[in-house]
Order: structure tokens, then sequence, then C-alpha cells
């Protein structure tokens, strides 16, 4: 089976799993519900990890919010425009708490971010110093 073809099997395999049901989140500060799929790409989790690993939490719970809230029908609520609108206008409890039921629906753990901080860590022990890169040593 050729790479491209595995490639196709993996985008249908994932399609499928995420065409399911929505989970709703209550959110009545916001004026309705919204919902969230139970899986989500790599791609989406990318900069919430980020940001956790970056102990940055605000911005990690802004991140859950922008990139996983959808309408009833499936479309985002948010963009990443509105990351920094969300930290400043919204009670921090609030930002927490629904970052928090996001993160249960879409299977984000304890586990999940620890494994992140400890990915981190290693890539950090793992890569040039910023004084060999502007050396050209490598």
């Amino acid at each position: 089976m050729s790479a491209k073809d595995r490639l196709a099997a993996l985008e249908a395999d994932f399609k499928e799993k995420i065409s399911g049901d929505l989970i709703e989140i209550p959110f009545p500060e916001s004026g309705s519900s919204i919902f969230v799929r139970g899986k989500c790409s790599a791609f989406k989790k990318q900069p919430v990890l980020q940001a956790a690993a970056s102990n940055q939490f605000d911005k990690f719970n802004a991140l859950m919010i922008v990139q996983f809230a959808l309408e009833e029908s499936g479309k985002s609520v948010f963009n990443n425009g509105h990351v920094d609108a969300l930290i400043k206008k919204m009670d921090s409890v609030v930002l927490e708490r629904v970052a928090n039921e996001i993160a249960a629906a879409n299977k984000f753990s304890d586990d999940t971010l620890e494994d992140t901080y400890m990915e981190v860590d290693e890539a950090e022990k793992n890569s040039p110093s910023q004084s060999t890169l502007d050396s050209g040593s490598i």
C-alpha cells in the first residue's frame, strides 16, 4: 500500500470518527450552549498544548474554546483572532470551567498534558542551543 493510499485511509477513518454526534456544553454566560466533537485532530490540539507547556494557562483556556467550540451546525464559533478578547473579556472562572468541559469532551487529560510537558522538555534537551544556531556550527 502506498503512502498516498495510507494517508487517504487515515483521513477517511478520522472523518468517520469525527462525524458522530456533537456533545453539548452549557455556556449560559454566552447566551447559549456550545457544542464539541468527541475527537479532534492533532493539528487543532497543537497550539493548545503549546500554551499549556508554556504555562500560559489563560491562553490555554481561551484556545480550548476557540479551537473546539462549535455551533450546533458544526461550524466554529470563534477564530484565532478571538483568543485575546476571550482572555480580556471573560470571567477567568468561566473561561476555565468551559475549557475544562471541552477538555473532558475532547479526551484531553492530565496524562495528555503531562506527556506534552515531557515531550517539550525532551525536545529542548535534544535541540541545539541558540548560541550554536547563531554560530552556524550545525
